[in-house]
């Protein structure tokens, strides 16, 4: 299986930025890590009973169990919330094509379509759009928070409240926006090999 690499972005003499790979672990350590941690074992199994397979980005968590714990544990209490799954998904669309991040633009846009999101839905979502008043209200928000490094114009957020959205709503769509940011600076630095259909970010 081909190993998990961290791209590492360094100056050189003169100034110029290169993204060099280091070796990070191997999936076949990974494995041998997962056998020796019941704790790592019992999450996996638990991911894999719950989706089907292990994404190589859970995967890539295993190098430190209290990051791939931290990160389940928040993905799952946020999938408890009050927000549907349908909107979760458009929510991370939008985030990993703001961040160009094909990884998690690929995870998505499958997961998506499980659930039910149309083509058009998928398309409109990298877009931050939606044709329903209150779905567009929060994409624009997610853009906005993004494009403002955690900063969103008064007037997004007034919008989101004038679309009827109450204060545990808005604190899930924060709370979404900023787990997909870190899954998105995960698998990018990671560069996490893709296991869901290609999608192109650009």
């Amino acid at each position: 299986m081909p190993p998990l690499f961290m791209k590492l972005c360094i100056t050189h003499p003169g100034g110029t930025e290169v993204n060099e790979p280091i070796k990070t672990l191997s999936l076949i350590e990974i494995t041998e890590l997962k056998k020796k941690s019941e704790t790592v074992e019992g999450l996996l199994n638990a991911v894999q009973s719950n989706q089907g397979m292990v994404p190589n980005l859970i995967k890539a968590m295993v190098t430190s169990p209290s990051v791939l714990k931290a990160h389940l544990r928040f993905s799952e209490a946020l999938s408890e919330g009050v927000l549907d799954v349908k909107l979760r998904e458009k929510i991370a669309l939008v985030v990993a094509a703001f961040n160009k991040n094909q990884y998690c633009l690929s995870m998505h846009t499958a997961l998506g379509k499980s659930v039910g999101l149309s083509e058009d839905d998928v398309a409109d979502s990298r877009h931050g759009e939606a044709p329903d008043g209150r779905t567009n209200a929060v994409l624009h928000f997610a853009r906005s928070l993004m494009e403002g490094s955690g900063c969103a114009p008064n007037d997004q957020l007034n919008r989101l409240r004038k679309a009827g959205f109450n204060g545990a709503e808005i604190s899930e769509i924060i709370a979404h926006i900023s787990m997909n940011i870190f899954t998105n600076y995960f698998s990018q630095i990671m560069n996490t090999p893709l296991d869901f259909p290609k999608v192109d970010p650009g």
